[in-house]
This record gives structure tokens, C-alpha cells and sequence, in this order.
């Protein structure tokens, strides 16, 4: 299997991987193409992510698997990086927190601008925070984002992962290790729905939008099916950014 350039790190802000060095701001041509993927905990998200990366890397495109804040020098990453990934509490301060976050995202100079990718995947964002803030207390930031969506970064595509509530239960079953987050979702059938009406008002920014059922749809299929839009789109980028042939 062809690699991504060993010079570009496949995920973004582990300890052991070096953040990029990042260029000055281009015009969209000569950025990378960026893919979201987000959705409700036990959806899928970080295996659909996996076999994503993977299957582009094949044909020898740059790929960068981020999580996290997308500004290379963010003010607020340290604060918010204090706290594990689904062990933080359920804190409408804290939302708060995660949603000024990604509005600083937008002008500085992060991942969605590093020249030498040809693609971004990131595996959650803002959007999931703002839908997890509406379903668990209908919090005010929460509350004000789905109104105001155009204030956060824009992604070429956006992946929503979905599955019953029946399949989350079992999958939930299924973790010998499963976070206080996980089991918060699975608790309240109706939080699905009040999650889902948040989430479908934030990715009406991004330029498209794709849902996936991964209980109708193999993990590998929606992989493969995802890979072909996003290297359509890459090679539509590399096309502008040539510009005329004379």
C-alpha cells in the first residue's frame, strides 16, 4: 500500500507526531481538500475515518488524519486539552469553550492551509460539540451556534455518521471500554433526535454534505464511496491551481 509523503504526519497533535510547519494562507485552489467526519458517539466515526485515510493514501495522495483545533498556534488548545476526550464533564462553560475555539479557527493559519497535503480528514469537530451541548441542556452557546453556523470553518466535504439507537446499544455493549460520553448518548433514546436536529443545522455550511447509516452500510463500502468523491475533488483543485493550458 502506497504511503502518505513520510515528511507529512497522518494524525494531527499526537505526542509522538510533529505538528506541520505550516505555509501562509493560499487561495482555496492551492489548499488541500478537507473532509469531516462527524456524528453522534458509536456511529462509526473513527472507523470510517481508518479505512478513509487508508484508502486514499493507496493512490498515493498526502493525508493528514487530524483531530482537534485546525489553528496551528491556537491560544486556547492547552486550556482545552487539559481534559480527556470522553471523560470531560458535561459543562456548559466547557461547550462554551469548545465552540469560541472553533470560531478562532477561521482566521488563523491552521491545517486547512499546509500546501503540501493534498488532503484533510478530520475526525470530529465543532459540529458535534454544538449538537452535544443542544441535546444534553439546550445550552446558550450551543443554542446561539446552530443559528450562526457561517461564523465556523467551512469543509469541502462533510461525512455525518448515523445508526439506530437499538445498533449504538449494542455497540455499546460491545466496549470493554466504554467513556462517560458513550453511555450519556445511549441513555436517553430522545437525545438521538434533539443531536441529529442541532447537527443538521451546522453542516449546512459545508460546501457538501453526505449521510451515512453505518448499520445499512458496510464500513469499507462507505470508505470506498467517499474516497472516489474526495479524490474527484482533488483532482478538481489540482486542476484549478494549474490553471489554462496555453
Amino acid at each position: 500500500m502506497a504511503t502518505a509523503d513520510p515528511a507529512v504526519p497522518t494524525t494531527g497533535h499526537h505526542p509522538n507526531t510533529p505538528a506541520p510547519t505550516l505555509q501562509p494562507r493560499r487561495s482555496n485552489a492551492a489548499r488541500p481538500v478537507s473532509v469531516l467526519v462527524d456524528g453522534m458517539d458509536l456511529t462509526g466515526k473513527t472507523t470510517l475515518t481508518r479505512l478513509l485515510v487508508e484508502e486514499l493514501q493507496t493512490t498515493g495522495l498526502r493525508v493528514l488524519h487530524h483531530r482537534g483545533c485546525l489553528a496551528e498556534h491556537h491560544p486556547q488548545r492547552r486550556w482545552l486539552e487539559r481534559t480527556v476526550p470522553g471523560h470531560r464533564p458535561a459543562s456548559s462553560r466547557l461547550n462554551a469553550a469548545f465552540i469560541a475555539s472553533a470560531i478562532l479557527d477561521g482566521p488563523l493559519p491552521g491545517v486547512l492551509d499546509d500546501t503540501r497535503l493534498d488532503v484533510i480528514v478530520q475526525e470530529s469537530y465543532v459540529d458535534r460539540a454544538v449538537a452535544y451541548g443542544v441535546a444534553a441542556g439546550n445550552w446558550p452557546a450551543a443554542r446561539w451556534a446552530t443559528r450562526h453556523p457561517e461564523l465556523f470553518p467551512r469543509f469541502d466535504l462533510a461525512l455525518i455518521t448515523r445508526a439506530a439507537h437499538a445498533v449504538r446499544l449494542r455497540r455499546m455493549a460491545g466496549r470493554t471500554r466504554a467513556d462517560g460520553v458513550d453511555a450519556a448518548t445511549v441513555a436517553d433514546a430522545a437525545f438521538e433526535s434533539r443531536f441529529y436536529r442541532a447537527l443538521d443545522e451546522m453542516v449546512r455550511r459545508h460546501r457538501r454534505v453526505r449521510r451515512i447509516d453505518t448499520n445499512a452500510t458496510a464500513p469499507e463500502r462507505a470508505a470506498g464511496e467517499a474516497a472516489d468523491l474526495v479524490r474527484q475533488l482533488t483532482a478538481a483543485r489540482a486542476a484549478t491551481s494549474r490553471g489554462p493550458a496555453w
